[in-house]
């Protein structure tokens, strides 16, 4: 070696600690990350993922070389990203290390962190969420942010910061938003960028907790909320964790405090019906325990997102709506399109998801499997699978900037690369996309024509593939009269006939059949555990059906042709006679007879309570005489129309009240009521369900009740209850109610010329409503004369408000806009503030060309409110302020009436 070559080597071995040292102390936390994380994931928590030392040491050192890559390469990443928000999170160090002493289980225990997000800082309670490894094991993090009552973040008081589990990173953020389109319950979410402590963490997908917010945020009542997980940390040793046999394994994320805390007697009447043997009987409870519609719009989105994550232990989130007495799905965690639990290869694309007990008592519904298959046609005629697919990659362009500076790509136990990321993305919108053509063309285009045939009185069809017949049309050689129409099948080796005469239209030599027909569908389950359940699946078989139409000869049938799915009408295929058995199919057809209303005139005793299916026509001058608690439950549309000679009368029938009058459901649009008097009845309440007023309008619109006087309620809150209603209220007195006159809940109505008198509490108690209310009076009121809360909006004009606690009040995210009222002798005129911390601000009031005489106090309103009042005339003129503000002063004029301002029925004691 030359003098120069080892003075090099000399001056080598001399420096190479700066070298050495930097990779031995790589080396050094390389090695201790690696088996602390092999120590706590593999040996003592035994998680689902494979955390074998050696993919344990290859995740490890794959995140130490894209930190060292982050750090020396990606300058500019604290820069904003154009299509997503960054949230920064500040949490004290302590309490990162109270975090992480010992997980899992020291994770779940929220610590102290301070939220900023465009310049705006919130102080909130923080923690670790999630009950499998993927959430806490890694470096990126899903976080549990919860803020205080007092400010919540945009509306939500709970949310989750997830971080993703695969490299396609959308998955549950495109699920939930595929959910929305589809017009169920889900969380919001949105991509996100986090950083903790000024050190980014990469991408998160941000998800509301579900709570009574989510539920009040998409205009439901507050209600049960049950939530079903029994795994991980939530799985209890011992038993089968078998959430459809054991109602104790599910929790409350939302109650309904009309009842007892922990009640939960609609959970338990479900998995019993679940468990229950299969039959019709089964199968008509069913239909009144859930929403059918929501269950099949849910099943759709299951099988558009290729997804089996919704089992017999974990994801379920189910509501059970009391006010419409149905349970309704609500959208959790379904990781759509997860490569894991795809078909095999080979098989086709999973056309029905057979995940849980409940999953296999709804597929044996026709109702429900006709409802699915509706569901998936509007979706696909309407272009929502393209919509959604432009959505998917707008959501890919937002993410890729992100992908590129996150530091910590490491998920299902490996540490992957942008590039990688990038490529799983594109690759999750190519199967989404080629999915969507599989199910397209399986639920929506038909593989072979419907074959009819003629059978003595009846005519033959045969179903089969997934596209059922929702429409036929019967040629005819000339017009004919068709006298009734009848279903006949088989199933089980038993002959059944339904009538369905309401199904039938004829005009002239054309006749139309308005059914939904089925193929036999039969389901093949291996297994119902977690893991296992991909392997179900539903076999399907033709079916055979025979329609008969009461006068009409099948020798008369020129040609027969079906609507499957669209407006299109083919020609159905003669061929011979077939009798098919339905097998395990219930429902198969709705009973459609020709309805005759319900008539009632006279005297009515009711006894008991009484359920009225049909429509119902009750003549002037009937007395309806209710016996103590007696009740009236009407699913029809209901015209009580009496005259003012002769009113329609609601009364006990002894000296105790009775319980209530109510409308239940759609079928009760466009009731009328006129020239009709309420008087000394009360409510109805069971396990299930409650009325809380003598007259309840329970999910029914176009309701007209005119001319009425409702008085002297006993009991229960109320005195008229409308829910989910739509409503115009004219010409009507309200007198001496218990509790509130009138209570609105998430409805719309229009109240003309009508009077509140001696309310005990409310005239008027409006929550999330739109109302408008003209020419009225308030007079004696407990409490408000119109109580505006919880996102209502209410337009007043030409009211009086006389001897109340207060005129108006107005809170909790309302707006009241009030124009030419009379505001006399309340103990408050109007009142503006925040009550419920589940709304942003307080309530908003627009006052015009009014007049306030001898009220203790004008207006007023508190921080979180504002109050304008223009051109008013004031006895006392109130002083203006940051949050009441007085512009003018002027002498108002006489408050317009209408001349017909009078209520024909009068009160008889």
């Amino acid at each position: 070696m030359t003098t120069t070559g080892a003075r090099t080597a000399r001056l080598l071995w001399r420096y190479s600690f700066v070298l050495t040292l930097p990779v031995c102390i790589a080396l050094v936390w390389w090695a201790r990350t690696t088996w602390q994380r092999y120590q706590t994931f593999r040996v003592e928590q035994g998680t689902l993922e494979d955390f074998r030392l050696s993919r344990v040491g290859a995740m490890t050192f794959g995140e130490l070389l894209r930190r060292l890559e982050v750090d020396w390469t990606q300058t500019g990443s604290r820069r904003p990203l154009p299509d997503m928000r960054t949230f920064d999170l500040f949490v004290p160090e302590q309490g990162l290390a109270r975090l992480d002493a010992d997980l899992p289980h020291s994770g779940f225990d929220y610590v102290d962190g301070v939220l900023r997000l465009g310049g705006d800082d919130w102080r909130v309670s923080v923690r670790y969420r999630g009950d499998n490894v993927y959430h806490w094991g890694y470096r990126k993090k899903s976080w549990r942010v919860k803020t205080k009552k007092a400010r919540l973040f945009e509306g939500m008081r709970a949310f989750n910061l997830i971080a993703p589990r695969t490299p396609e990173l959308l998955n549950n953020y495109l699920a939930y938003r595929l959910a929305n389109r589809l017009g169920l319950i889900a969380p919001r979410v949105e991509l996100v960028e986090v950083r903790v402590n000024g050190t980014n963490m990469g991408v998160h997908v941000s998800t509301e907790q579900l709570d009574e917010s989510t539920l009040r945020a998409q205009s439901y009542m507050p209600g049960d909320l049950y939530s079903g997980d029994a795994v991980a940390q939530k799985a209890y040793v011992g038993i089968d964790n078998d959430l459809f046999r054991y109602p104790g394994l599910w929790e409350k994320q939302a109650e309904n405090n009309h009842y007892p805390t922990g009640a939960r007697a609609a959970l338990a009447a479900l998995l019993a019906v679940v468990r229950a043997p299969a039959s019709e009987a089964r199968h008509e409870r069913l239909r009144q325990l859930v929403d059918v519609e929501a269950f099949a719009a849910f099943s759709a989105l299951e099988i558009l997102c290729a997804t089996i994550h919704v089992d017999t232990e974990h994801n379920w989130r189910l509501f059970y709506d009391a006010n419409r007495r149905r349970f309704v799905p609500v959208v959790w965690d379904l990781f759509g399109w997860d490569k894991g639990n795809a078909p095999a290869p080979g098989s086709g694309p999973r056309l029905d998801v057979l995940s849980s007990p409940l999953h296999v008592v709804l597929h044996a519904d026709a109702g429900f499997l006709a409802a699915r298959q509706r569901v998936l046609a509007r979706f696909f005629a309407g272009g929502g699978d393209a919509a959604f697919l432009r959505e998917t990659d707008a959501a890919i362009t937002a993410a890729t900037p992100a992908v590129h500076r996150d530091p910590a790509l490491t998920m299902q136990v490996q540490a992957f690369r942008p590039a990688e990321v990038r490529a799983a993305m594109a690759g999750l919108r190519r199967d989404i996309e080629a999915l969507w053509r599989d199910v397209a063309r399986a639920y929506t285009q038909a593989e072979r024509p419907v074959r009819f045939w003629r059978q003595g009185d009846a005519l033959g069809l045969l179903v089969d593939g997934r596209v059922p017949i929702t429409r036929l049309r019967l040629l005819l050689d000339g017009p004919r009269t068709i006298h009734g129409a009848a279903l006949r099948f088989v199933r089980a080796g038993e002959e059944h006939s339904v009538d369905v005469s309401a199904a039938v239209a004829v005009r002239g030599a054309e006749v139309d059949v308005d059914l939904t027909l089925m193929a036999r569908h039969v389901p093949q389950i291996d297994s119902m555990r977690t893991f296992e359940v991909k392997l179900n699946r539903m076999a399907l078989e033709p079916a055979t059906y025979e329609l008969t139409l009461a006068g009409l000869e099948t020798e008369h049938v020129v040609d027969v042709r079906c609507e499957r799915g669209s407006s299109r009408l083919e020609r159905a295929v003669e061929g011979a006679p077939q009798r098919l058995d339905l097998g395990p199919m219930y429902r198969v057809v709705e009973p459609r007879p020709v309805v005759v209303p319900t008539v009632w005139r006279g005297e009515m005793a009711v006894d008991g309570v009484l359920e009225v299916a049909t429509p119902l026509v009750i003549e002037p001058g009937t007395v309806v005489r209710l016996a103590p608690d007696a009740s009236v439950v009407v699913r029809g549309r209901v015209l009580a129309r009496g005259t003012e000679a002769a009113p329609i009368r609601f009364e006990p029938a002894g000296d105790a009240p009775w319980g209530v009058f109510a409308l239940q459901g759609r079928g009760c649009d466009g009731s009328q009521f006129a020239h009709c008097a309420f008087r000394e009845g009360s409510g109805y309440k069971t396990d299930l369900f409650e009325y809380s007023a003598m007259l309840s309008l329970h999910d029914a619109q176009g309701v007209v009740v005119e001319h009425c006087i409702l008085h002297d309620s006993r009991v229960v809150d109320d005195m008229m209850h409308a829910v989910y209603a739509e409503l115009t209220v004219r010409d009507c007195r309200f007198v001496a109610s218990l509790e509130d006159a009138v209570d609105l809940d998430i409805s719309q109505a229009a109240f003309e010329r009508c009077a509140f008198e001696r309310a005990g509490n409310d005239g008027l108690d409006l929550m999330t409503s739109r109302v408008q209310a003209v020419d009225c009076v308030f007079r004696a009121c407990g409490d408000k004369g119109i109580s505006v809360g919880e996102g209502t909006e209410l337009q007043a004009e030409r009211c009086t408000m006389q001897g109340c606690v207060f005129g108006v009040q107005v809170k909790d995210g309302s707006v009241a806009s009030l124009a030419h009222l009379e505001l006399v002798d309340n103990q408050g005129g109007i009142d503006a503030y925040k009550k419920n911390w589940r709304y942003g601000s307080g309530g908003r009031v627009f006052v015009y060309n009014s007049a306030f005489r001898g009220n203790r106090t004008v207006a007023t309103a508190d921080k979180e409110s504002e109050l304008r009042l223009r051109d008013c005339a004031f006895d006392v003129t109130p002083l203006s302020s940051r949050r009441v503000l007085v512009d003018g002063n002027a002498i108002a004029g006489p408050v317009r009436r209408d001349p017909r301002d009078r209520v024909s029925v009068q009160p008889d004691r």
